[in-house]
């Protein structure tokens, strides 16, 4: 039994029995109203509930998807079926994006008879389809679809294209390697021409890569199933186009376990839901992530970081008005984690680029791990209400809403240039200290061996001065003494970690040692 607030009855009651009382709950002058600034267009796709994974789920395939496009973003408003035509009823679709300027959709479809997804574009006012086939020797399905500043389009794929040419210039038999639960073909990142050439892999993961969109500075913003050691969630990373510059952006130790669905805000913060790895039908808390200020919820960039909306000095907080229990709660007692949610569960949001700070999102009321009953809905973020948009079906579930409208148009990213001094075939590798450590302990004594410890100063920091003095204690006794770099080999199917001894890791290859300095350089 859950105790309700009035808010709290008020909220539920409009999500629920809107259809009847759709007028009741959006006008009015209480605290729970919402002025409607303006319908848009929207677009988005209708599934068959089976179709409703986990963030570990990366492909998912039935039948009766298909993509929908409805002129209004109301309850009233009738909907078109685009690829019906394509489907009849008895394939699938997923993630629709739209262009900068309002006029295509790119998304995923697998019609009937397919062997794999492809990458479909729709052209609005022509009312054509297309698709747009990867050329590659790989073959794979291609799903998740974002336009690129420059025409280009990234999508996920577990064709991996760019291992398999690296096998097969090794002399190696090509082999698609699976996720670390050894069960799904894993999906990496690929980049290709708007007519299907010149089709690459950009990223390089053991377990998948998710839900690319792409930040105005023309990178690539991710989800990554990044799972090293005890360490296993999805956090958001970005990359450039041409593969280069990779680097995490926020999550690798926040509340919410997983990440998925992050997209830039017009504001320059981001939005993404958290959740489990598991249990929620890719569900969770809707989440307002100063991804600019903050690395982790806990890890500000300086010292004097600004507060959020809700007047904390943290790196995130829940966009809805009722909020999912209190992060402190165990994860998998929370309904951040896994179990039912009185509250519901929020999934792929998308903001709205006209000023009115709105989002679209797909909300579920119901928390049922056999029957979801995800409908998408217009949601202020000022206010912190929701209003219907496409009502919630048995059977089905609604999911990725776009906004057909404008939007600015990313910088176009240049490839990255070689630097001249690093010879072919060659990199840098570059770390200040070994021993800069945060000051939760992530990364200093928690990683050391049992008896071992970093010399610290008056100030709690590492001892650098008297580590690099020779003929000090700290000289003497310093636990850095040489590094190694591995990088991960993909597994071939049927190899457990158990054939390759005690290990947290899949298959490593040695690629060379090198020695740490004194000062940890």
């Amino acid at each position: 039994m859950v105790a309700l607030n009035k808010n709290m009855k008020l909220f539920l009651f409009c999500s629920t029995a809107i259809s009847i009382l759709l007028s009741g709950c959006g006008s009015g002058g209480d605290s729970d109203s919402v002025t409607v600034e303006g319908n848009v267009a929207i677009a988005y796709v209708k599934r068959p509930n089976s179709t409703s994974g986990n963030p570990t789920d990366s492909i998912m395939s039935g039948q009766g998807g298909d993509l929908y496009v409805r002129d209004k973003s109301s309850p009233s408003a009738s909907e078109t079926n685009i690829t019906n035509s394509q489907t009849g009823g008895r394939g699938d679709v997923s993630d629709p994006e739209v262009s900068y300027d309002g006029t295509r959709l790119l998304f995923a479809m697998r019609r009937p008879g397919d062997r794999y997804w492809s990458i479909w574009e729709y052209d609005i006012s022509r009312r054509q389809l297309r698709r747009i086939v990867c050329d590659a020797t790989a073959q794979g399905d291609d799903v998740d679809p974002a336009y690129l500043p420059d025409g280009r389009i990234v999508f996920t794929s577990n064709r991996q294209e760019g291992t398999y040419r690296q096998m097969v210039a090794k002399g190696i038999t090509p082999y698609k390697y699976v996720d670390e639960y050894e069960r799904e073909e894993t999906t990496a990142l690929h980049v290709m021409n708007s007519d299907g050439s010149n089709c690459r892999q950009i990223s390089f993961n053991q377990s998948h890569d998710r839900n690319p969109t792409v930040l105005l500075t023309g990178e690539i913003l991710f989800s990554r199933w990044d799972h090293v050691g005890e360490r296993n969630q999805f956090t958001v990373f970005k990359v450039n186009p041409d593969g280069t510059n990779l680097f995490v952006v926020y999550g690798a130790h926040s509340p919410g376990n997983s990440y998925l669905h992050p997209r830039e805000m017009p504001d320059g913060r981001l939005i993404s839901t958290a959740m489990p790895l598991s249990g929620t039908h890719e569900g969770g808390s809707l989440e307002i992530i100063d991804a600019n200020n903050y690395s982790d919820i806990d890890a500000p960039g300086s010292s004097s970081p600004p507060a959020n909306q809700l007047g904390q000095r943290e790196g995130q907080f829940q966009a809805t008005r009722l909020l999912l229990p209190d992060r402190s709660a165990s994860e998998h007692e929370a309904e951040r984690g896994r179990g039912s949610s009185p509250l519901g569960r929020y999934s792929s949001p998308y903001p709205l680029w006209d000023g009115t700070g709105r989002i679209l999102v797909v909300y579920s009321p119901s928390t049922s791990d056999n029957n979801p009953r995800y409908g998408i809905y217009m949601m202020d973020l000022n206010s912190k209400t929701l209003r219907p948009v496409v009502l919630p079906q048995d059977g089905y579930y609604y999911s990725d809403p776009v906004a057909i409208q404008p939007r600015p148009v990313p910088q176009a990213k240049a490839n990255y240039t070689p630097d001249a001094t690093i010879g072919a075939g060659l990199g840098l590798f570059d770390v200040n200290t070994a021993y800069d450590t945060d000051r939760l302990e992530r990364m200093g004594n928690a990683v050391l061996a049992t008896g071992e410890s970093i010399p610290r100063d008056s100030l709690n920091r590492p001892d650098i001065t008297n580590l690099k003095r020779p003929g000090t204690t700290a000289y003497t006794n310093r636990v850095a003494r040489f590094f190694r770099i591995a990088r991960a080999v993909p597994s071939p199917g049927g190899l457990s970690r158990g054939v390759i001894g005690e290990t947290e890791f899949e298959m490593q290859e040695i690629l060379g040692y090198g020695v740490v300095e004194p000062d940890g350089s």
